[in-house]
């Protein structure tokens, strides 16, 4: 694995509205933050991030930008800008700031000039198109509700926008609408930058022709995310933005990949392949989710959190986080802000911050600032929450609940002012007319106490930052999940060389139990915890506190499942893989039992059990694996009746795969010799099966066995060895019989012609 500086950092996010307010107008500014660059570099952290600071007129809080070479006029000026950038320098940090290219302001130039006429050189630069029947082009919904199309009475058309009406969408079909781009992008790496965080970038694809979606509902507006989400085509321009951008820079580069999966993520952060070092992907945050409440899944947390872990060691990187300035604050969402605040905020950092990847704080995490319960929605800033909270009054629901809601899941959540001390306005500014509300605990939660407070939320953080920093295998090492299917208790282990440490997180209310057999664990070697640990002897079985959480260093000694993933010879009766074993079958007799007609629920089984899936696949019952996660399943690829996949390590079924039935996958072998089978060894060795290819009914494939794209195996056939791409192959032992050729499009079966 390559080691490079971005790898070993730590992120810090900044909303700079609401950070610090240097000239006490109520407005946070770039002169706030450089007053406050000695407190971030005393955390610990190595980049900052800072959201917008262009030019705006602020309908979505500086992400519609007006002028990407100027600085908002509430934040400063360019002077101060470049200040910012050579006060972090000075303190050996480096600076990301937002990249938004999806969309501009409408009162950006080249909008402006883009709607004066039809004819004008810039209108192809933005998505513009005729009504249909008196209506939008089509039915598609904004991520910021109502329409996504926005008429022009000028021009008779409609401009998309896939968020707010200001924020009309760029044509990045258009080749000079790039140009312009990556010559912005350019200009600021020019002035010495250190990277971006780029936005939104996965929706700057559209699906071609822009059709409606399908409306089974009969909805006014549908959500449109298939049309623009991570859209087949998208990877071109990405290569481009790259090769004419980043590429020519020592810089870090961190991609809000909404919608990338981890079938695809070897494209976007893959080591070979990827445009850009990391991304920022939501599958555990839920990011649009407008629901009124729900309680925190952990075993849902866990399954996606290990799920990049896995796709990602040794291939590429992965962004770490919890909070951002478009999420509500995490204590208050997944932990206890009244019983359990400091013990909740810490677990909740533990549980994520060791593991493999560039962990990032958003502002006010590190003292676990907690949500704000306003009175009105006029109080409310957010254009998606005041959006949705009226769209909610129009369906009949009550202004009371419209209003719960919105206090559950306001992005404003994270964006009241940081909170400094308990004097006036949390330190934030001394204006009488803050830009937005102050919550009213920043007497009990702010930075001034908990610094003096040894067991702080803050003091927890600076130790997780020092305790990362100083130790490689917590960069570098493997993360393997321990207690997989413990539904309180998010335990894993970072295994570098001959070093490995183990983070057990009780993310629940009530008292937990700790238990692995193969792992054991001295008082001595305990690193960090949220609670006081007396004095012990070695354990394997504990029990936690509510929200407790420890962190220790133990003995290297391999695991029975790391000896089976890993292809050497373990003992299958083990603990831990006994009682996955049973999970996956539990799981599976629901999944075979279901009614047929339950295709929707048998797909999120799978989902939850698989390593890795997409959206789009199908496997008739019955079906049945020893474990699950370590099989990836690809997209739009059918298995028939009675698939069997014994995956003690990787199975990975490619994209537009069918399956016959009676078909077994066995990674598992046993020894030839008698006295090491009846000792129980056992051992594992991958499969992979390429993309197009057709395993007919009755096949066998043995552990170890590739099988190349687009080949077809014959029926009753037993691959013991691999098969090339392109050939039809059968036999007992499989080989290949002949290549595919352009006759194979003649004919289908036989003399079964094609007409």
């Amino acid at each position: 694995m390559k080691r490079i500086w971005w790898k070993e950092a730590v992120g810090y996010q900044i909303y700079p509205r609401s950070f610090m307010d240097s000239n006490n107008d109520g407005i946070g500014d770039l002169q706030g933050i450089i007053q406050k660059l000695d407190y971030i570099k005393n955390l610990g952290v190595d980049v900052i991030w800072i959201c917008p600071m262009y030019k705006s007129p602020n309908d979505d809080n500086g992400y519609d930008i007006s002028d990407y070479k100027d600085i908002m006029d509430e934040f400063g000026k360019m002077s101060d800008f470049d200040q910012l950038l050579e006060e972090v320098h000075k303190r050996d940090m480096k600076l990301i700031i937002d990249l938004v290219v999806n969309h501009t302001s409408d009162e950006h130039e080249w909008f402006i000039e883009s709607k004066s006429s039809k004819d004008n050189p810039k209108r192809d630069w933005y998505i513009w198109k005729e009504g249909k029947n008196g209506l939008e082009p089509n039915n598609w919904e904004s991520i910021f509700r109502g329409s996504a199309w926005e008429k022009d009475d000028n021009t008779d058309e409609y401009f998309l926008h896939i968020f707010s009406k200001k924020q009309p969408d760029l044509n990045w079909e258009n080749e000079e609408v790039r140009k312009a781009v990556y010559e912005m992008i350019n200009w600021w790496l020019d002035k010495g930058i250190d990277g971006f965080r780029v936005d939104a970038i996965s929706h700057i694809k559209k699906e071609e022709g822009l059709k409606d979606m399908d409306n089974p509902e009969g909805l006014e507006y549908v959500p449109s995310f298939d049309k623009h989400m991570n859209v087949n085509g998208i990877q071109k321009f990405l290569k481009e933005l790259k090769e004419e951008t980043f590429s020519k820079y020592d810089i870090m580069t961190v991609g809000e990949a909404n919608g990338v999966t981890t079938n695809d993520c070897h494209e976007w952060v893959g080591e070979e392949e990827g445009k850009f070092n990391m991304v920022f992907q939501f599958g555990h945050l839920s990011l649009w989710d407008y629901k009124k409440e729900k309680s925190f899944d952990v075993l849902k947390y866990k399954r996606e959190m290990n799920k990049w872990q896995e796709a990602l060691h040794n291939k590429g990187w992965n962004a770490l986080f919890i909070e951002n300035h478009d999420q509500v604050r995490v204590v208050s969402n997944w932990g206890n802000d009244n019983e359990y605040l400091p013990e909740s905020a810490k677990s909740l950092a533990l549980s994520y911050f060791m593991q493999q990847g560039t962990p990032f704080i958003y502002q006010g995490q590190e003292i676990g600032m907690t949500n704000i319960q306003l009175e009105s929605i006029n109080n409310y800033d957010d254009v998606g929450t005041i959006n949705a909270y009226y769209e909610d009054i129009e369906k009949g629901i009550s202004e009371e609940d419209a209003l719960k809601k919105v206090w559950m899941s306001s992005r404003d959540n994270s964006r009241t002012p940081m909170q400094w001390d308990d004097s006036k306005n949390a330190g934030f500014s001394n204006s009488d007319n803050l830009w937005f509300s102050l919550n009213p605990n920043y007497v009990d939660i702010n930075v001034k106490s908990q610094e003096k407070d040894e067991n702080s939320v803050l003091n927890f953080y600076k130790s997780m930052i020092r305790i990362r920093k100083e130790n490689k295998a917590l960069i570098y090492g493997k993360c393997e999940i321990l207690m997989k299917y413990d539904e309180q208790i998010y335990a894993y282990e970072r295994v570098l060389d001959n070093e490995k440490f183990v983070i057990i997180c009780n993310l629940s209310d009530e008292e937990a139990v700790y238990n692995h057999d193969e792992i054991i664990l001295q008082r001595d070697n305990l690193i960090l915890s949220t609670h006081d640990v007396g004095q012990h002897k070695e354990l394997n079985k504990f029990y936690l506190k509510p929200w407790e959480s420890r962190m220790y260093k133990a003995d290297y000694p391999k695991r029975e499942k790391e000896k089976m993933i890993d292809g050497e010879l373990y003992l299958a009766f083990k603990k831990e893989l006994f009682d996955e074993r049973q999970y996956a079958k539990e799981v599976l007799f629901d999944y075979n039992n279901l009614r047929p007609s339950m295709v929707d629920e048998r797909n999120e089984i799978i989902k939850n059990l698989f390593g890795s899936t997409t959206n789009k696949f199908f496997i008739e019952p019955p079906f049945r694996c020893d474990y699950g996660y370590n099989i990836t399943w690809g997209d739009n690829s059918y298995a028939n009746y009675n698939l069997t996949v014994l995956d003690c390590t990787t199975v990975r079924v490619g994209n537009n795969v069918l399956i016959g039935p009676n078909v077994n996958l066995f990674t598992a072998g046993h020894p030839v010799d008698v006295e090491m089978r009846v000792d129980g060894l056992e051992f594992a060795k991958p499969i992979t099966i390429g993309d197009n290819v057709w395993i007919c009914g009755g096949v066998t494939v043995n552990p170890g066995v590739t099988i190349g794209e687009n080949s077809v195996i014959a029926s009753g056939s037993v691959v013991t060895k691999d098969i090339p791409k392109n050939v039809v192959a059968g036999g007992n032992p499989c080989k290949v019989i002949r290549e595919i050729n352009e006759e194979d499009k003649k004919k289908y079966f036989k003399d079964c012609y094609v007409k």
